[in-house]
This record gives structure tokens, C-alpha cells and sequence, in this order.
């Protein structure tokens, strides 16, 4: 896993969970500072967000979809339906 998509992984970890920053720094041994930059950078990229779509791949016969959401999380679906790719952007 990339450097990027793990801290954009613990951000959205971290707004997941009840606790402070500085708690899950400690949990996670991360350095304040740093997750701090990967925080600005995640919210960079929601701001960047074009009218609230999610980039989907250009399918393959062979690797299926690729869909990318704000947050960095990234879901590879090999073979769906029209009906599970919009109920899967729709998260």
C-alpha cells in the first residue's frame, strides 16, 4: 500500500472513531504534525470534488472497475451489474 492512500485510510479511520487527534496519533504512532499535512490534504481533495462524483475506471474484461472515493479509499469490483456500480458510487 502507498504512502498516500494508508494516511488517507487512517484519516478516514480517524473521523470514523470518537477519539481526539492526539489520541489517535498515539494509537497509531503517527507524529501530530504529520497527520496534520495528510488531514489538509484529504480535505484538499473534498474540496476539489467535481460536484460530488466519483472518478470510476474504464472497465476491462480482465480487471473489471475501479472505483476511487473521496476519502482514498479505493474498491475493485470485478463483475457487477449497471444497478451494483451506481448503488456502490451512491456510498
Amino acid at each position: 500500500m502507498k504512502k498516500a492512500e494508508r494516511m488517507f485510510n487512517l484519516v478516514a479511520l480517524w473521523r470514523e472513531s470518537s477519539l481526539s487527534k492526539e489520541e489517535f496519533c498515539q494509537q497509531h504512532d503517527l507524529k501530530s504534525g504529520t497527520f496534520d499535512y495528510w488531514i489538509s490534504k484529504v480535505k484538499k481533495g473534498d474540496s476539489e470534488d467535481t460536484g460530488g462524483f466519483t472518478r470510476l475506471e474504464s472497465p476491462s474484461i480482465e480487471t473489471g472497475y475501479e472505483i476511487t472515493y473521496p476519502n482514498g479509499v479505493k474498491l475493485h469490483v470485478k463483475n457487477a451489474s449497471l444497478s451494483t456500480l451506481s448503488q456502490l458510487l451512491k456510498l
